[in-house]
């Protein structure tokens, strides 16, 4: 009976044994062994990464200005306005009979009807303006002269009667004629009219500057005494300038 009970009882396998680097057998290690140990990090990694550093996210693609939809614009709404009617236009004033020396108050109405159709947009206006001052130089000179425009605003600032404001135009009448001299060049006359209206405004400073002195203000006879000082100084300078071309003017005529 013994000995059968041996022969029935399975045989124990052998423990595996395993090999060295350096050829010799090993025992296993136990299964308690094995549990109790604390798993060893693996330091095989795969191909082309590395151990420590994470994976990377896959690449986002930007959005681009076809990923969105395009709105459509909404139309904006259509004020209507109200049509402005067009000024009625003026017509174009009759010329007068004669010459502006036979009836100036004609030919001064009739100018400034011509001026407002130029300011209406009258382009037939503004031709027969000019066809004008063409025609007539006593006109142009009248109105171009720029020289007589600042003397009339010299004179405006006087305040003084009609009878002497009138005075004092046919004195400035005198005095341009006498600068010029007889059959005048186109230099003495610019500088004739020039010194005429410098004289006129030194003596329109004198006055004020004699107000000023009897009011006691210092201050404004300090600038009215300088600015009249200056304009001595010019009218003195055309003064001389209009005697040294009229001198040249003799000597080339000798």
């Amino acid at each position: 009976m013994p000995r059968t009970a041996e022969i029935d009882a399975p045989e124990k396998e052998p423990a595996k044994k395993r090999r060295t680097s350096k050829g010799r057998s090993a025992p296993a290690p136990s299964k308690r062994a094995t549990s109790n140990a604390t798993p060893q990090r693996s330091t095989t990694r795969p191909h082309g990464k590395h151990p420590e550093v994470p994976a990377r996210t896959p690449h986002r693609r930007r959005p681009n200005a076809s990923d969105f939809p395009t709105p459509t614009p909404t139309p904006a709404p259509v004020q209507t306005q109200p049509v402005k009617e067009a000024p009625p236009a003026i017509p174009t004033p009759k010329r007068p009979r004669g010459t502006p020396k036979e009836s100036p108050d004609a030919f001064g109405q009739y100018i400034a009807d011509l001026s407002q159709c130029v300011l209406s947009g009258d382009d037939e206006s503004l031709h027969a303006l000019r066809q004008m001052f063409a025609e007539f130089p006593e006109l142009r000179d009248y109105y171009g002269n720029v020289a007589f425009k600042a003397e009339c605003d010299w004179i405006d600032a006087i305040p003084a009667d009609p009878a002497t404001i009138e005075a004092i135009r046919y004195q400035m009448k005198v005095i341009r004629k006498g600068l010029r001299g007889q059959n005048p060049m186109l230099a003495e006359t610019l500088l004739a009219e020039t010194a005429a209206v410098y004289w006129l405004g030194a003596q329109q400073l004198e006055r004020a500057l004699a107000k000023a002195t009897e009011a006691g203000n210092a201050r404004l006879i300090t600038a009215i005494s300088r600015a009249a000082e200056s304009s001595q100084r010019r009218h003195v300078a055309e003064i001389e300038s209009l005697m040294n071309v009229q001198l040249k003017l003799k000597g080339k005529t000798k």
